[in-house]
């Protein structure tokens, strides 16, 4: 029988061939137990310090906030740290555009220089989360 488990635990193949047992590491995740317990305990107050510093800077008003911390908990969870990069990329990135158009009124809209809410943190992540969380359930169709 072929091994269809990394040496990082992510799966190789999305099913064995027929009539093969997979034997390892069960359930959905990137991280063994121990690797999934001490994750967990680095994200809550990673996720708290992310909460009070958006909500603090005007960033992300308090549900957009939960609801960013929420998706970035599971991609973590469900995908691995990695994943969270394009997330934060594109996060900087409009702050960083939206301070830059603030200063033109033409390119601003009624939201600009408001804290984002919860629902505009689902339009720009939403997408991303539901392909890689659809990825961890079913290794390799979107993201091979």
């Amino acid at each position: 029988m072929r091994d269809i488990f990394s040496e990082s635990g992510r799966v190789k193949c999305s099913s064995p061939r027929q009539g093969q047992t997979v034997s390892g590491k069960t359930g959905i995740g990137y991280f063994s137990n121990l690797e999934k317990e001490l994750t967990s305990l680095l994200l809550l107050p990673a996720s708290l310090l992310f909460y009070f510093f958006t909500v603090r800077k005007n960033l992300l008003s308090k549900a957009g906030a939960v609801s960013a911390a929420g998706m970035a908990i599971l991609l973590v969870l469900f995908c691995g740290w990695m994943f969270l990069l394009p997330l934060l990329f594109f996060f900087l990135s409009s702050v960083a555009a939206g301070n830059i158009l603030k200063k033109d009124p033409v390119l601003s809209d009624e939201k600009q220089g408001k804290a984002r809410d919860a629902m505009q943190v689902w339009a720009n992540g939403g997408v991303y989360l539901f392909f890689c969380l659809a990825d961890a359930v079913y290794p390799g169709l979107f993201l091979s």
